[in-house]
């Protein structure tokens, strides 16, 4: 029987076709990804991190979204609010803040 244990392996190794369980813990800070790193204003941006509750908050460039949807713990969806501005996206959460591992690009129409 494969179990999950506190030290990053498992114990027997997992049985064949059971597959095999690991945690690993490096205590590193939690970070947001996004996907896409670009969109238009209005557009939904899936933002993957963790500690993500229905209070958590989130903003494009100090501009907070008013659009959020929380899938778990760590994924959420929220949508580029009206006037926000490039740069990097942040995550309040009742653990801290997070902060996107790359600027976000706010993509405008280009209408001729």
């Amino acid at each position: 029987m494969c179990r999950l244990m506190d030290s990053g392996y498992t114990s027997a190794g997992g049985t064949y076709g059971g597959g095999v369980l690991y945690r690993l813990n490096e205590n590193l800070p939690p970070f947001v990804a996004l996907v896409p790193f670009q969109a238009e204003v209005g557009k939904p941006v899936e933002i993957l991190g963790q500690g993500f509750t229905a209070s958590t908050t989130v903003s494009f460039n100090g501009t907070t979204a008013t659009t959020v949807k929380v899938s778990d713990g760590r994924r959420l969806v929220a949508n580029v609010p009206r006037g926000a501005t490039s740069g990097y996206v942040t995550v309040k959460t009742s653990s801290g803040t997070l902060t996107s591992n790359q600027p976000f690009i706010v993509a405008r129409l280009a209408c001729h």
